[in-house]
């Protein structure tokens, strides 16, 4: 008794989700300011920061070793492959 009224309960939640309609749905996600709050409220904001630094920390490391890279092939006149040589 007491399962059948909890499975017409879930059925009953289930049916009663709205439905948005696909113009609905394309307003609200336009832009990036809106896509950036989408993240913000679906996600937690320590994994969010987390994952930004991480971003970040990569990012500046290619920099540093393109720069790395270029000093070498100008400065030293040895190509990335003559300096892996030695």
């Amino acid at each position: 008794m007491l399962k059948v009224s909890m499975l017409e309960a879930n059925e009953k939640q289930i049916t009663e989700v709205p439905f948005k309609s696909d113009a609905e749905a394309k307003a609200e996600n336009k832009g990036c300011c809106n896509f950036m709050q989408r993240l913000w409220q679906s996600y937690n904001h320590a994994f969010l920061a987390s994952l930004g630094l991480q971003y970040f920390n990569n990012g500046f490391d290619t920099i540093i070793r393109l720069a790395y890279a270029y000093r070498f092939l100008n400065y030293y006149v040895l190509s990335p492959s003559q300096s892996s040589q030695y």
